[in-house]
């Protein structure tokens, strides 16, 4: 996303409210937890429960993703926010936002 002045500003505000370590923790957190074998088993075992599953990326992300086919075939939606990356609460807060409470309400 671009490094505009508002964008720069959020980014700083998110990073002061925490020490470098606790970012670097939930880095090693997140690629632990998704990059374990037993992360789509579990994702398979809560998509069987009837837990609704929302798959939402940025449009500039997506085609990063390593989705299996099951799984967006599984997701109650799949949706894709155009001119967004990774950060879409930050560069479309309203449509991100929507979009969540959307899939919220719906399930």
């Amino acid at each position: 996303m671009p490094p505009t002045p508002s964008n720069l500003a959020t980014a700083a505000d998110w990073l002061d409210n925490q020490p470098a370590s606790t970012i670097r923790a939930q880095a090693r957190a997140v690629v632990a937890a998704t990059g374990d074998a037993a992360y789509l088993e579990d994702l398979r075992a809560l998509i069987a429960s009837g837990l609704p599953i929302h798959l939402l990326a940025g449009a500039r992300s997506r085609d990063g993703w390593s989705v299996p086919d099951w799984l967006s075939r599984a997701a109650a939606t799949e949706t894709v926010i155009p001119e967004t990356g990774h950060l879409m609460m930050l560069e479309q807060p309203e449509r991100f936002a929507t979009t969540v409470l959307t899939n919220l309400a719906a399930h």
